[in-house]
């Protein structure tokens, strides 16, 4: 949905005395289309053609739509009969959608006819007869998809498993204390700006008493409200106030800068950095050594002397961290990279170099059900595993209902309240 055609403006033009009608019509429409989000736009943008496909290829008309064709659409939608290939879709042929998704598509033709000033018969009853029965059946036949929550024991050994000199693997750590610490979602992470807000959703600061502030201006469940404020308390969370902040220095961010971002390099090796290029540690014989010059060097600086007199002139410095950053990471890195750790510390907890066929498949069936939700999900299910009241987890996580919490903490609920507690059995 491009914001310029967000909405069917209702204002008279007839008769105004306002000079510069077109720019004040041009920025309603921005604003109305900053209703929703960038990311909702997107999908109902894909859900709404998708659906006008469909009708151009029935000979309907998509909008008005009459309940008729709504009906008929979601039923073709519901017994997945999306086409391979077709503009907006996301399956092939036959390929089951899922309630939420279909509530998707529901929202979006809503919306368009919303914005259009088109009204949407959606009170007929055949048609919420078949709503129902759609949700009925999906949900029967539907997989659970709910990930496994990523632990405060697995969180520390995948922090302390990176080595806060590397910048790819501090940044890391950085992202996996925030995402964890401040209970945030991969979305939101990955759009903190520091201390001051330019181009992100919000921002990050250093409390040297307090701990990590974060302050989101928009978020999920804030759409347009007041900024919303989370703490990662020092005195409760110093290894993850440490390695933010160890980020934060090494990389040099400045004032209104992303916090997170991508880096233009690859693996940085474990030894010891010189800071020049050219000059490198040799882990096998303790020395320094100057690439293209045989001999090896207890002290750097005799490496750095032999350089200059081969070449001439002083070895050139290597780049800085922070010349090796990149734009603004996306959420998907985020679950990437979670990803990737989780697995390492799998891997290391067989305490083998090469675990057997049978762990790896089980390793991977590990990793597959952990996502950039996790994060999230470990913080709020830890906390209730230790006895911390909802409407405190509420304050961490931004959720407005006790419900939402519920979602996340049924099985530890079920163990902690269960009706066979104190029976002896």
């Amino acid at each position: 949905m491009r914001k310029s055609e967000s909405t069917a403006l209702v204002v008279p033009k007839k008769g105004t005395q306002l000079a510069n009608y077109q720019d004040l019509q041009d920025k309603a429409r921005t604003y109305a289309a900053n209703a929703l989000s960038e990311r909702t736009q997107v999908e109902y943008a894909k859900c709404w053609a998708q659906f006008s496909d469909w009708c151009r290829d029935n000979d309907e008309a998509p909008m008005p739509a009459s309940a008729a064709v709504l009906a008929l659409y979601l039923t073709w939608l519901a017994d997945g009969k999306q086409n391979a290939g077709k503009r907006g879709t996301r399956w092939a042929e036959g390929h089951k959608v899922s309630n939420s998704y279909v509530q998707t598509t529901i929202s979006a033709i809503k919306n368009k006819h919303k914005t259009a000033g088109q009204k949407l018969d959606m009170e007929n009853p055949a048609l919420a007869q078949i709503m129902d029965g759609i949700r009925r059946t999906l949900g029967q036949s539907a997989k659970s998809n709910r990930v496994n929550p990523i632990t405060a024991d697995d969180l520390k050994d995948m922090i302390l498993a990176c080595r806060q000199d590397n910048p790819r693997e501090a940044r890391d750590a950085a992202i996996l204390a925030v995402g964890f610490g401040a209970c945030r979602r991969r979305s939101e992470v990955v759009t903190l700006d520091y201390e001051e807000r330019t181009t992100g959703r919000g921002t990050l600061s250093i409390d040297e008493t307090k701990g990590v502030i974060i302050r989101l201006a928009v978020s999920k469940t804030n759409q347009g409200g007041d900024a919303e404020e989370y703490v990662i308390p020092k005195i409760h969370a110093r290894l993850l106030c440490d390695v933010i902040k160890n980020w934060i220095d090494l990389a040099d961010i400045k004032k209104g800068e992303p916090i997170f971002r991508g880096m233009n390099t690859g693996g940085y090796s474990e030894n010891q950095q010189s800071g020049y290029k050219g000059i490198y540690w040799n882990k096998g014989s303790q020395r320094w050594q100057v690439r293209g010059l045989t001999g090896a060097f207890s002290e750097l600086a005799d490496a750095i002397e032999a350089c200059k007199e081969e070449t001439g002139r002083l070895p050139e410095r290597a780049k800085r961290v922070k010349d090796q950053l990149a734009d603004r990471m996306d959420g998907k890195q985020v679950a990437v990279l979670i990803k990737k750790h989780y697995k390492r510390l799998k891997m290391k907890q067989t305490g083998k170099k090469k675990p057997r066929p049978e762990e790896l498949e089980k390793i991977a069936n590990q990793v597959a059900k952990v996502s950039g939700h996790s994060l999230r999900v470990g913080h709020i299910t830890t906390a209730a595993e230790n006895g911390v009241p909802t409407h405190q987890i509420q304050m961490s996580s931004g959720h407005k209902s006790p419900g939402m919490i519920s979602e996340y903490t049924r099985v530890t609920d079920k163990v902690n309240k269960s009706s066979l507690k104190g029976m002896g059995l």
